[in-house]
């Protein structure tokens, strides 16, 4: 999702606060913006990888919701191979 929006702190906080993220989904969301690989976001928050992959699934979800309903928010661009990984 890092790639599929162009983040901004406008974006970034807009969506924060109209999706009404928890800590744990704030910290993911501004990691994976800066680039942290999933393996290194459990590592500094003592869980599985799999639950890490299990959060972006669920932030990409309230994304496009959020964005549907807000014109400030721009859509996700989506692409064969990362609709591949979410599904797969």
């Amino acid at each position: 999702m890092s790639k599929q929006v162009a983040w901004t702190k406008f974006i970034y906080e807009t969506f924060c606060d109209e999706a009404m993220l928890n800590e744990t989904e704030r910290f993911i969301m501004r990691t994976r913006i800066e680039g942290w690989p999933v393996t290194k976001q459990a590592m500094h928050l003592n869980m599985s990888e799999a639950n890490v992959h299990r959060i972006i699934r669920i932030l990409k979800i309230k994304y496009d919701k959020v964005a549907a309903n807000n014109p400030k928010l721009p859509p996700r661009k989506h692409s064969a191979k990362e609709t591949y990984m979410d599904t797969h």
